[in-house]
């Protein structure tokens, strides 16, 4: 699996200047960062579908058709399964209470849980 992060990236130029450059980095494996904000309860922030998201990840894993997908709680808007392919640059933010009402710690959606509340 791998996802994009935004990086500034210095290059020197002939005359000896240094530049500066926005560059799209990939990262291998973001299965730990998911696992530990769920571990610590704690948001999540991204991009999905061209949208900013804030949520409260409730369960990790693989869905019944082989992607990496997170069950979350999507802050004022509710109950949501998003595919990590999908996903925009990650940030993890601050606490919450968890578990949410309704939550399924045995959610049928998922074949293979990494992490779960």
């Amino acid at each position: 699996m791998l996802m994009q992060i935004m990086a500034i990236v210095s290059l020197p130029n002939p005359e000896g200047k240094i530049a500066f450059k926005l560059h799209c980095c990939e990262i291998q494996d973001m299965n730990r960062f998911i696992i530990d904000a769920i571990n610590n309860t704690q948001t999540l922030s991204f991009y999905y579908d061209d949208e900013s998201r804030t949520v409260e990840p409730h369960c990790y894993g693989c869905d019944t058709q082989g992607h990496e997908a997170l069950r979350a709680y999507q802050i004022n808007k509710g109950w949501r399964l998003f595919h990590l392919a999908e996903m925009g640059p990650i940030q993890i933010g601050p606490s919450f209470t968890a578990p949410r009402p309704q939550y399924n710690p045995n959610d049928k959606h998922l074949a293979r849980i990494y992490a779960r509340l």
